[in-house]
């Protein structure tokens, strides 16, 4: 059972913000998971993306209005 603080995330609060961070990979994966249960779109920046797949995922986010959501490692968020 998810904790009431990944529920909060899936439920309002992604209505009204589009970047999620997370310290760990398995909670993005649980967080995308329930996203998917909703259809609500979603793009991904974690550790395993290399540089050109990072920048398509940027672009997408920024232009792409279907994408509604973006989740992302601390650590590529620090890195740029």
């Amino acid at each position: 059972m998810p904790s009431t603080r990944k529920r909060l995330l899936v439920g309002q609060y992604l209505i009204d913000h589009r970047i999620v961070f997370s310290f760990w990979t398995k909670t993005l994966d649980q967080i995308g998971d329930a996203l998917k249960a909703r259809g609500i779109s979603f793009m991904r920046l974690d550790g395993s993306c290399n540089a050109v797949a990072r920048k398509n995922v940027i672009h997408a986010f920024h232009n792409d209005p279907a994408v509604k959501t973006l989740l992302m490692t601390t650590g590529v968020g620090a890195v740029g």
